[in-house]
């Protein structure tokens, strides 16, 4: 039913512009040039302010991540040295590591 009301509504307004003079027509034209042009303003505009709307959270995520790598790289630092200056062997005794020596 509603199919049919809108092919009747459809049907009405093309016999509406039939009936038009060319004058009429073309201020007609001119509006729907606009209001798609305005639609289209508003869909790039939107599309932009997503755009922006990701590249914060990608960034947010990067500087995240790069925190984390921060602290990570400060842990492998600590590991590290007190593997070169704390090691003991399964006796007890000192460890010989030569962690970056030419030993």
């Amino acid at each position: 039913s509603s199919a049919g009301s809108e092919e009747a509504t459809r049907e009405a307004r093309l016999a509406a512009i039939q009936l038009m003079d060319s004058r009429a027509k073309r201020r007609l034209l001119a509006e729907l040039v606009e209001n798609l042009a305005n639609r289209c303003g508003r869909s790039k505009a939107e599309a932009l302010e997503l755009q922006r709307n990701e590249n914060l959270s990608l960034q947010t995520w990067v500087d995240h991540l790069q925190s984390q790598n921060i602290c990570l790289q400060q842990q492998l630092v600590l590991a590290t040295r007190s593997l070169q200056y704390g090691a003991v062997d399964g006796e007890g005794g000192a460890a010989a590591l030569v962690v970056g020596s030419n030993a």
